[in-house]
């Protein structure tokens, strides 16, 4: 394996497979390489396990790119996903070579190529060049100098490895593509794309890390409603961890959110308080654009003092009347409302006034509103005000 980088510290690496014959000619072409922070490691891979055994190798020294002629990139892409960029060969290429070879005096052409490598529009190519063409097709290495040297063709046409062997053959061979241009043009492509992939992947590590350490709860679902990501402190709230709520529909882990509500409303973005955990917190939906597409749902829960499990999970044994939100019965609507309006009403740390006729329950409802506040530990405090601007007296409870 050889190498070249200016600094060996550099996140950008790019691999290149290469052959025996075909390493110093790749390694000269680095050598001449704009300085672009990039780390190019040459590998001496073959069209079989070898390959395997350095695209290993290279996965570990940190390579995420990689660079091969046609023939070790048609393999390549049979076996991985990784970023591939190939040595260009066009259809204009083969015209090219055959010209070249027609003017050598070729009358009978071989054009040799890997088996699962792209094949060439035969047909068209004898109708555009009235040549006679054979198309010759290995599958390892060591068949291309058996193909070359049995064949009766005059010229052949192919990779690096088709001009070695004609040379050990005693026969002309004419290179598909552009030699070190096509190499040097590769190696620039993959060394802007060793870049890309890095900064955004740098860009997603730092975005998860905000998320996952944010003091608030935050989940992220897909357009389909299905949940891509629940923070740390999310599960925190739950119980829950993120392998038990991903790719599971938001509505099915908490049904009382109004998702498919929001989603079809034109709003970008919607605040309201909900039930988590039975705790009621703030919860922020935010659609999430991607250009005029809605791509998902941003959804975060605001912690506040009163929310916090930690507190809750400490009883406070006093022997007093117990008023709880909860335990009040809405058989009316207006009572309904009243319980609803008080949940809202509950986070928030401003002092709230009740007003209503004597006789209505405005006490014990600023008591339940009490217990369901932060202060719900401390004393709860009851003022009776007058106003006399309005020529009748309303008492009002303030919590």
């Amino acid at each position: 394996m050889l190498n070249h980088t200016e600094s060996s510290i550099t996140p950008y690496k790019v691999c290149i497979l290469a052959y025996d014959f075909t390493m110093t000619l790749a390694q000269d072409v680095i050598e001449k390489l704009p300085d672009n922070d990039v780390k190019y490691l040459i590998f001496n891979a073959g069209l079989d396990e070898k390959q395997d055994i350095c695209v290993a190798e290279a996965r570990q020294q940190g390579c995420e790119v990689f660079v091969a002629g046609p023939a070790s990139a048609a393999r390549f892409m049979n076996y991985y996903t990784y970023p591939l960029i190939p040595y260009e060969v066009r259809p204009i290429d083969y015209i090219i070579a055959i010209n070249q070879a027609v003017k050598l005096g070729g009358t009978h052409l071989g054009l040799v190529r890997y088996r699962y490598s792209p094949a060439p529009d035969l047909p068209l190519l004898r109708e555009l060049t009235n040549i006679s063409l054979t198309e010759l097709i290995y599958d390892e290495i060591p068949q291309v100098y058996s193909l070359v040297k049995r064949a009766s063709c005059d010229i052949f046409i192919g990779n690096y490895l088709t001009q070695h062997a004609a040379k050990a053959a005693d026969k002309q061979a004419i290179l598909l593509y552009a030699g070190k241009e096509a190499i040097r043009d590769a190696c620039i492509r993959a060394g802007e794309l060793a870049h890309t992939l890095y900064d955004t992947e740098r860009g997603k590590a730092i975005a998860e890390s905000v998320l996952n350490t944010a003091q608030l709860g935050i989940i992220v679902a897909n357009a389909q409603g299905n949940i891509e990501f629940f923070n740390r402190t999310m599960q925190q709230y739950t119980g829950m961890g993120l392998h038990e709520v991903s790719n599971r529909a938001l509505t099915e882990v908490f049904p009382n959110l109004p998702l498919h509500r929001f989603v079809k409303s034109g709003l970008l973005q919607n605040d309201s308080y909900h039930l988590i955990n039975d705790t009621m917190m703030r919860c922020i939906f935010q659609k999430i654009m991607v250009g005029t597409h809605t791509g998902g749902t941003l959804l975060t829960i605001h912690p506040n003092p009163h929310n916090l499990k930690k507190e809750r999970s400490r009883p406070k044994f006093v022997v007093k009347p117990i008023y709880k939100l909860e335990k009040i019965t809405m058989n009316s609507p207006i009572m309904k409302r009243v319980v609803t309006e008080c949940y809202h009403l509950s986070p928030i740390e401003h002092p709230t006034v009740i007003i209503g006729p004597s006789g209505s329950g405005r006490e014990e409802i600023a008591h339940c509103l009490h217990n369901a506040s932060r202060r719900a530990s401390k004393p709860c405090i009851i003022l009776p005000l007058m106003r006399t601007m309005l020529r009748q007296c309303f008492m009002a409870n303030v919590l």
